[in-house]
């Protein structure tokens, strides 16, 4: 299993590359909230409890569970997460969420994450129940989802919400689609759209805690090259404009710039959305070549040529055996990429608000980045552009 660091570990390892990040650029502006939108979710900024507390069992109904494998049968998902009258001092754990995901969406039973029922779980929700926790940890929905008027919006939060909110995302199926798959009886698509909508929007807000710009530092061994970068297109349902045409799929949509390190495999950093029409090169020179340190480079395919001072493209004079780490290196990007349009808000066409894409894209990105870090890393590859 991966590692998740904190931003003091993180800090160190800056420290040690230049001795100060100080002015270190962020990944991405932090969004923020419409005015028209009732719910305010505040920004997370580090991973401040060591992953033992998001792994570790805690009291369920007032019984210690000393695993998520070993659950008191005795008391049903309902049971559980319905009581009001308990729910501020309920602690919620990786079994409650596989529990009620077996009961009421896979509509099986539980009895270990394994075989046939972790299949049937990561095809409806694209991580595990573990992950589930941290997020919900994370955004501690009820004392976060407060308005402008004060009104506790997430009194009524419960774990099944963020089930919904993670199902919409990897099967990206419509609300009525949902709804027969969800309880019995089932929800008003009203009632699922309200939490879909809250919970992918306080996903993404977690981009500023789990994509973090100076994880690139971790593990380094002194590279020049620390991440690559490349650009991935997003087909969405938009009236044509040749600005937004995308020759990957023959039709309009939205290209974002990601960011892996190449040292741990760490997605640390993401930047959009633009117009499918915009070339990489002009995407980096947006953000990313400003964010990177004097000497410092990145690693992009031929989409990014035109500046050789700070990024390495492949090079048919350069040495062999360079150009095949390049070249592990930026096979390694795709198979990030392509984690993240496992999702089907992101690989199927996109027919909803244009503007909440970047929403959806951010959520999709911090889920993903948590599989890599704790269960799900991408395969190491060995790169060294410096001399000894």
């Amino acid at each position: 299993m991966g590692s998740l660091v904190s931003k003091t570990a993180i800090q160190d390892a800056t420290d040690r590359k230049s001795g100060s990040v100080d002015a270190e650029v962020s990944s991405s502006p932090t969004p923020v909230a419409p005015d028209d939108e009732e719910v305010k979710v505040k920004v997370f900024h580090a991973w401040e409890e060591p992953i033992d507390n998001y792994l570790a069992p805690v009291p369920l109904s007032g019984a210690e569970v000393e695993g998520w494998e070993h659950v008191d049968a005795g008391n049903s998902p309902e049971e559980d997460i319905d009581n009001s009258a308990h729910m501020s001092s309920m602690s919620v754990t990786v079994a409650t969420f596989a529990r009620v995901g077996a009961s009421e969406i896979l509509k099986c039973h539980y009895d270990g994450f394994e075989g046939e029922f972790k299949r049937r779980w990561m095809s409806q929700f694209g991580t595990t129940p573990t992950v589930c926790l941290m997020l919900w940890i994370k955004i501690d929905p009820h004392t976060t989802f407060v308005d402008e008027e004060g009104t506790n919006n997430g009194k009524d939060a419960r774990p099944r919400h963020l089930l919904w909110a993670l199902m919409w995302l990897k099967v990206y199926c419509t609300l009525e689609q949902m709804r027969t798959s969800l309880g019995n009886p089932p929800p008003v698509e009203k009632t699922i759209n309200k939490w879909v909508r809250i919970f992918v929007r306080a996903i993404s807000f977690l981009e500023s805690s789990v994509i973090l710009w100076n994880a690139r530092y971790l593990s380094d061994i002194g590279n020049e090259a620390l991440v690559t970068i490349d650009g991935t297109d997003m087909n969405c349902e938009i009236r044509f404009d040749k600005r937004f045409y995308s020759h990957k799929f023959k039709s309009g949509g939205l290209r974002y710039e990601v960011g892996v390190c190449i040292r741990t495999g760490r997605i640390v950093w993401i930047h959009g959305p633009f117009r499918c029409g915009k070339t990489d090169i002009t995407i980096s020179r947006n953000a990313v070549l400003y964010a990177l340190r004097d000497g410092e480079r990145v690693e992009a395919d031929l989409g990014y040529r035109g500046e050789d001072l700070k990024i390495n493209t492949p090079n048919e004079f350069g040495s062999r055996e360079m150009e095949k780490m390049k070249q592990y290196a930026r096979s390694r990007h795709e198979t990030a990429n392509q984690r993240m349009k496992i999702f089907g808000v992101l690989s199927q066409r996109y027919r909803h608000d244009i503007q909440y894409h970047s929403r959806c894209f951010r959520a999709v990105a911090v889920i993903v980045e948590l599989n890599i870090e704790t269960f799900a890393p991408l395969h190491d590859v060995v790169y060294v552009d410096t001399q000894a």
